[in-house]
């Protein structure tokens, strides 16, 4: 049987969801995961979100695709992108990992309510706009 290539977009924290899957791809003698933290960028998000400052997004946006592009120039085939949650992405940036990896399937595991916006943590604009970039979007 021929190894999938993974990618892991999440938090690197132990008891993450993130990395359980991890554990358990590894268990399943799955070698080829890779894994970039989007913690920082969470966290800023969220943080300008609660404090009304939308309008830094871009510069998050522009920190974040430039440090997954460097990640993702030392990787040449991936064949599954599972994001989780990724209310800091953009549909633009989804559509560039497609047009990167044609044959790569992008999964979405959502662990809230995607259209509950009453938290800058539990969803966001960007992400009801990106649903449709997704392959498979799971929600809880």
């Amino acid at each position: 049987m021929i190894q999938p290539k993974i990618l892991i977009i999440g938090s690197k924290k132990n008891y993450s969801l993130e990395k359980s899957y991890q554990r358990a791809f590894r268990s399943l003698g799955i070698k080829k995961i890779y894994f970039f933290s989007n913690d920082f960028y969470f966290y800023l998000f969220t943080l300008l979100s609660s404090l009304k400052l939308n309008f830094l997004y871009f510069f998050i946006s522009f920190h974040l695709k430039k440090k997954l592009n460097s990640f993702l120039s030392k990787i040449k085939n991936i064949d599954i992108i599972i994001i989780f949650k990724g209310i800091e992405l953009k549909k633009e940036d989804l559509l560039k990992l497609k047009a990167k990896y044609p044959s790569c399937k992008i999964i979405n595991i959502y662990t809230d309510d995607p259209y509950n916006m009453s938290s800058p943590a539990t969803s966001s604009a960007l992400l009801l706009d990106s649903i449709s970039a997704y392959d498979f979007f799971f929600i809880w």
